[in-house]
């Protein structure tokens, strides 16, 4: 049976076993400064409460030591421990109060962010109208210098055609100073008097004159009022007997004067006149007509023709062959359907006109007739002078 003593000892026991420490008061804040007034009425509420302890640790020394006869040192020791056991667990819940301060200012930061957001998104909004607006005068400043540019190219592009529609113009056109003129046709003598103006248009040559207009083939056009100058009306080839044949091209509306027994050719270009000495040669029109530079005998079926420079001979095949002697203003027309055999005979050379060929000691050749083909005259170290 038990005592009365030890009864009561067991009932203070049971009491104390029963009181469990006094849990930490803390107060959520989520303000710095509510935050350390809370945990400085912790430590003050933990010292009280840490004496209190000690005083019903010692009564429950002597009960247990009493009841279960252990070492008091041993009880001890395990109230220590289960101290230790509870500070922990109120360190833990101090971390865990702790954790939603630290939320909310991640959440005050976050809100923060959000409120900035939408001024970054308009200064953004405005650096990236500033760049549209440079980008659109910079694209239209290309578009302006591009305009710029064009125009100029297109301007010289006119400028350049223009030009060579004039060069062209000049090829293919020229106009005489005034002047009395003569032409022969078939034993017929035809002047003009005037400014004359020939032009060329599609392989075909026209002549104006103050009372008329009449087309030309390459029959020569004579000065009537200069002596010794002849102007030609279509392209002529001039032939070098001596130097293998060699054939060159003279344009049209080019002149062939002769100043004190010299013959020159003059040819009229865009910018400048060119003056070339000629000997030893003829010209040719590709058909019928041969052109001569010096005194020349003709021999048509074995009669002999002298002619003066600047004389020309018409050889139609089997019809006829026409002579004009610039010398003595001569014109004749010989018939020759029946027997036709017209030459010129020289030292050097033979030009048969009834077959338009060429022959010296080395060779035998035909003339061309392709007057397009050859080379013009003064494009070559030969031809210049």
């Amino acid at each position: 049976m038990k005592t009365k003593d030890e009864a009561t000892d067991n009932k203070e026991v049971k009491k104390v076993a029963k009181k469990e420490p006094a849990k930490k008061a803390t107060k959520k804040s989520t303000k710095k400064a509510s935050s350390k007034e809370a945990s400085n009425v912790e430590k003050v509420e933990d010292k009280e409460t840490s004496k209190m302890t000690e005083v019903n640790n010692a009564k429950l020394d002597e009960s247990i030591a009493k009841l279960t006869n252990k070492n008091i040192d041993e009880i001890k020791e395990e109230i220590q421990n289960a101290i230790k056991s509870e500070e922990t667990e109120s360190n833990t819940s101090t971390k865990d109060e702790k954790k939603p301060t630290s939320i909310q200012d991640e959440i005050d930061d976050r809100e923060e962010i959000i409120i900035n957001e939408p001024e970054e998104k308009s200064d953004n909004q405005k650096r990236k109208e500033k760049l549209e607006e440079e980008s659109e005068l910079i694209e239209k400043q290309k578009k302006r210098r591009s305009s710029i540019i064009m125009a100029s190219v297109i301007a010289a592009l006119i400028l350049i055609i223009v030009i060579v529609i004039i060069i062209i113009g000049s090829l293919n056109s020229t106009t005489t100073e005034n002047h009395d003129f003569y032409q022969w046709y078939t034993g017929q003598k035809v002047e003009y008097k005037g400014q004359l103006t020939f032009t060329r248009k599609e392989g075909l040559t026209e002549l104006r004159a103050t009372d008329r207009k009449v087309t030309l083939d390459s029959t020569p056009v004579y000065y009537a009022d200069e002596n010794n100058k002849v102007i030609f009306p279509e392209d002529m080839a001039i032939v070098y007997p001596n130097n293998n044949g060699m054939m060159y091209r003279i344009n049209h509306f080019a002149d062939i004067t002769e100043e004190d027994g010299t013959i020159y050719l003059e040819t009229n270009l865009a910018t400048k006149t060119n003056k070339t000495k000629l000997e030893k040669a003829f010209l040719y029109d590709g058909q019928d007509l041969y052109f001569f530079l010096e005194r020349t005998t003709i021999t048509v079926n074995g009669t002999n023709y002298e002619v003066s420079p600047l004389s020309y001979v018409i050889v139609r095949y089997k019809q006829s062959v026409e002579i004009y002697n610039y010398e003595k203003d001569e014109y004749q027309v010989i018939d020759t359907t029946e027997t036709q055999d017209a030459k010129v005979v020289t030292d050097t050379y033979t030009i048969n006109m009834s077959v338009d060929s060429l022959q010296t000691a080395e060779k035998e050749q035909l003339l061309i007739k392709g007057l397009s083909y050859l080379q013009e005259f003064g494009t070559t170290e030969e031809t210049q002078e």
